[in-house]
C-alpha cells in the first residue's frame, strides 16, 4: 500500500517533539482534533450506556435520531474551533501550558454560549455543514497566523 498518510517519516513527523515550524503546527492540530471527536464519542456513547443502565427514560420528545446525529457532528466539527484556538494561544504564549490554558478559556468562555446554538439536540444537515465550513476557516486561519508568530520567535 503506497499511502502517503501512513508513510513511516510522515507519522514520526507527527508525533515528534522537534519537527519543522509547519509541520508542528499541522502535528498538533490534527493530533487535538482527533482527541477531541475520540472524546466527543466517548462521552455520548458513554451517557447514552449510563442512561440505559441507570433507566432513564429515552423518550426524545421534539428530537428524532438524526437530529441527534446530526448535533453529535457539529460538535466534532465545532472542536477545530478551540483547536484552533489553543495552539495559537500555546504558540504565543511559548508553550507555557498554565498561560495557554488561561488564554483559552478566556476566549473559549465567549464562545461556550454560542455552543447550543450552533449545535441544537435538533440539528440538521445545515447546522453541520456551518460548523465543518467555520471549523476550517479556524483551523486555516489561526494555523497560519500560528506559523507567522513561529517564524517570528522561538517557542523556548
Amino acid at each position: 500500500m503506497n499511502d502517503k498518510l501512513f508513510d513511516k517519516k510522515v507519522i514520526k513527523t507527527f508525533f515528534t517533539v522537534r519537527s519543522k515550524k509547519v509541520d508542528y503546527v499541522f502535528s498538533k492540530s490534527l493530533v487535538c482534533f482527533t482527541g477531541g471527536a475520540i472524546m466527543i464519542l466517548a462521552y455520548f456513547i458513554g451517557a447514552m450506556l449510563g442512561g440505559a443502565i441507570g433507566g432513564l427514560p429515552f423518550t426524545m420528545d421534539g428530537f428524532n435520531a438524526g437530529g441527534i446525529i446530526a448535533c453529535l457532528f457539529a460538535k466534532i466539527f465545532l472542536v477545530a474551533v478551540f483547536v484552533a484556538i489553543f495552539l495559537t494561544f500555546a504558540v504565543v504564549a511559548k508553550q507555557r501550558t498554565w498561560l495557554s490554558i488561561l488564554l483559552s478559556l478566556g476566549v473559549g468562555a465567549f464562545m461556550f454560549m454560542m455552543i447550543p446554538m450552533m449545535t441544537p439536540l435538533n440539528a440538521n444537515f445545515i447546522h453541520v455543514v456551518m460548523n465543518l465550513a467555520g471549523g476550517a476557516i479556524f483551523a486555516v486561519g489561526l494555523g497560519a497566523i500560528s506559523n507567522l508568530i513561529l517564524n517570528k520567535t522561538s517557542l523556548v
